[in-house]
C-alpha cells in the first residue's frame, strides 16, 4: 500500500494568509486523489475564526513579531520565536514532512527556521506586490517562491515562479449567487468589504452613499455591531442592501459584483482580477506598504480601477466620485482581461504535486 505524502502548511494570522493556504490544500487534496496528509502549523490556529478545523489538523507553534518600539513587546516577541523554534524542531522530528509550504508573516518564521536548520525542503508563496520580511529572508533557500505578480521578483531571492492565484477559480452560477444573497439579478450590484477583519473607515464612508444610479449593496462589515448600524442606515436611505458581518463564500459575492469598494490585500487583489471586478481599492494604512503597492499595481499596471488612500477617501465627496467611476466600468473590465491574457503563469498545485511525485492526471 502506497503511503501518503506529508505536507506541512505554515500559515496563520488573518484570512489573507489562511484562505489561500486552505484553498491550496483543498485543491491539492482533490488533484492528488487524497494521497496527501496535511498538517497546518501556526500560532493559535485552534482559536482562529478563519481556520477550518473540521477539514484540517493543526499544531500550535508560538510566534510573534520582534519589531516593536516597546522594549517589553520586543523581548516577548523574541522569546515567543525561540519557543516556537523549539516546538518546530520537535514537530519536524515527529511528523517528518516531505515538503513544507510557507505563506508568509511571522507565524511562519519558527517552522521555516527549523526547516532550514534540519534541511527539510520548503517552498514559499508570496501574493503581495512587495514581499514580506519573512519570505524575503527565506526565499534564497526555498526550492522556489510562487508569486502572483512579476513585480514581486525585485524584492525576493532565489528561484521565483509566477503562479496562478486564486488556486480555486471556478466561477459560480450567477443566478444561484443572486439567490444565495437574496438580491435581484437585474440590478446594479455594489460590493463593499474590508477583508477578513472589516474596515471601519469604509463602513463609515458608505453611510454617506446617495447615488442617482439605482443600485443594490452587498456589504460585509467585519462585525455584528457594524452590520446592525449599516442595515439601519441603508434602510433609512431606502437602499436595497444585504449586510453581513462576514462572508466565507467570496466567490459568490465576486461573481455578481459590478463594482467593488474594498481594501487592497493580496488575496483581494487576486480575486478582483480573477473575477474581473472593477474596483475602488483603499489600502489599509498600517500594513507595511504591502497594500499600497498592491493597490497601485491594480490601478497602474492592471488598470482595473482606482487606488485611493484612506485619508483621501475620508475627505472626498464620496457619492459624486462613485457616480463618476460608473461610466468607466467597461474600460476597467477590458483592462483586467487584457492583463490576465498577457501574463504567463504556472499552476502552483501542479508544481507541488510534481515535487511530491504525485500524478494528478
Amino acid at each position: 500500500m502506497q503511503h501518503k505524502k506529508k505536507l506541512l502548511v505554515a500559515a496563520g494570522g488573518t484570512g489573507g494568509h489562511l484562505f489561500p493556504a486552505q484553498n491550496l490544500a483543498r485543491k491539492l487534496k482533490e488533484d492528488s486523489k487524497n494521497q496527501i496528509e496535511f498538517l497546518f502549523v501556526g500560532n493559535e490556529l485552534n482559536a482562529n475564526p478563519y481556520f477550518d478545523r473540521v477539514s484540517f489538523s493543526s499544531v500550535n507553534v508560538a510566534s510573534a513579531t520582534p519589531f516593536s518600539k516597546n522594549i517589553f513587546r520586543t523581548t516577548s516577541g523574541i522569546f515567543q520565536i525561540l519557543k516556537g523554534i523549539k516546538q518546530s524542531n520537535d514537530l519536524l522530528s515527529q511528523f517528518k514532512p516531505d515538503l513544507i509550504i510557507g505563506f508568509g508573516s511571522f507565524h511562519t518564521f519558527p517552522i521555516l527556521f527549523s526547516a532550514l536548520w534540519k534541511k527539510h525542503p520548503f517552498v514559499l508563496f508570496e501574493p503581495n506586490c512587495l514581499a514580506g520580511k519573512v519570505n524575503r529572508l527565506f526565499s534564497k533557500k526555498a526550492l522556489f517562491t510562487g508569486v502572483q505578480f512579476s513585480q514581486t521578483k525585485s524584492s525576493l531571492f532565489g528561484e521565483i515562479i509566477p503562479v496562478i492565484f486564486p488556486f480555486i477559480e471556478k466561477r459560480p452560477n450567477r443566478e444561484e449567487a443572486f439567490a444565495y444573497f437574496g438580491l435581484k439579478s437585474d440590478l446594479f450590484t455594489l460590493l463593499v468589504f474590508g477583508g477578513s477583519q472589516g474596515a471601519a473607515a469604509i463602513n463609515r464612508k458608505m453611510g454617506e452613499l446617495s447615488l442617482k444610479h439605482p443600485v443594490q449593496v452587498l456589504h460585509f462589515t467585519g462585525s455584528e455591531k457594524n452590520s446592525a448600524e449599516m442595515k439601519e442606515i441603508y434602510g433609512n436611505k431606502g437602499i436595497s442592501a444585504k449586510v453581513k458581518a462576514f462572508e466565507p463564500r467570496m466567490d459568490l459575492a465576486l461573481s455578481i459584483a459590478d463594482f467593488a469598494i474594498c481594501r487592497a490585500g493580496a488575496s483581494t487583489i487576486a480575486e478582483l482580477i480573477a473575477f474581473e471586478v472593477p474596483s475602488l481599492v483603499i489600502p489599509y494604512p498600517f500594513a507595511y506598504k504591502h497594500q499600497q503597492e498592491n493597490g497601485q499595481l491594480f490601478q497602474d499596471i492592471v488598470g482595473g480601477g482606482i487606488c485611493m488612500s484612506q485619508q483621501q477617501l475620508l475627505s472626498t465627496n464620496f457619492s459624486p466620485f462613485i457616480e463618476s467611476q460608473l461610466g468607466r466600468l467597461d474600460k476597467f473590465k477590458e483592462n483586467i482581461r487584457s492583463f490576465k491574457t498577457n501574463r504567463s503563469l504556472q499552476s502552483f498545485p501542479f508544481l507541488i504535486l510534481h515535487f511530491l511525485r504525485i500524478d494528478s492526471s
